[in-house]
């Protein structure tokens, strides 16, 4: 299945360009989050992260947002894609949404092995998610 990113990315949430690859979307919200969305099928390797990581520092224009991620049902990354994201310092804090029991078992994995050097939590929901990122403020 093939998700139309602009059905479900609210516009008046968008408050940069949304840029869009095969794979996934990525844009900055009104709220000063940066927003990436999986599609549904994506098995992300190391040159997706660094793609990730360059289109956050071109959307964040000098500052330091928090990330959140919205995965799709069938996502997996490479360790090394993992280890890349997890020591990148780019983002304030990252708010993990995922909606599968694998993702659930890779996202506790990446936790707990591959310590992101920022904080980081899983949630089921993107309100949550959100909550949790003003939270910090």
């Amino acid at each position: 299945m093939v998700v139309d990113f602009d059905k479900i990315i609210s516009p008046e949430l968008v408050d940069s360009e949304i840029i869009y690859f095969e794979g996934y979307s990525i844009f900055r919200r009104t709220d000063k989050i940066i927003q990436l969305q999986f599609r549904d099928v994506f098995d992300g390797e190391l040159r997706d992260a660094k793609n990730i990581i360059e289109c956050i520092r071109r959307l964040s224009v000098g500052e330091i947002y928090p990330l959140l991620v919205i995965y799709g049902k069938y996502n997996q990354f490479s360790k090394e894609t993992r280890t890349y994201i997890a020591q990148a310092r780019v983002t304030k804090a990252d708010a993990l949404v995922i909606n599968s029991l694998p993702l659930k078992i890779l996202g506790n994995f990446y936790l707990k092995f591959d310590r992101p050097n920022r904080p980081t939590h899983l949630f089921t929901d993107v309100e949550s998610a959100v909550a949790w990122i003003k939270s910090l403020d």
